[in-house]
């Protein structure tokens, strides 16, 4: 599952362009989408959960 996808010629980030976002932040940027990040991690649960694993992932936050 990825929710990235073109609409219109414009790629978008579920439901938001990420020109406008590149535009508000600049480049380069790097853009992860929320949803796509849940539906894997339920994957990797039900796939191990007889072994109980502690799953982490992190993002470096940007300077403001």
């Amino acid at each position: 599952m990825d929710h990235f996808e073109y609409r219109g010629g414009a790629l978008h980030c579920e439901d938001m362009p990420v020109a406008e976002l590149a535009e508000h932040y600049g480049t380069p940027l790097y853009v992860y989408s929320e949803a796509t990040l849940v539906h894997h991690l339920k994957q990797i649960q039900t796939a191990f959960a007889e072994a109980s694993p502690i799953i982490c992932y992190s993002v470096r936050p940007t300077a403001t």
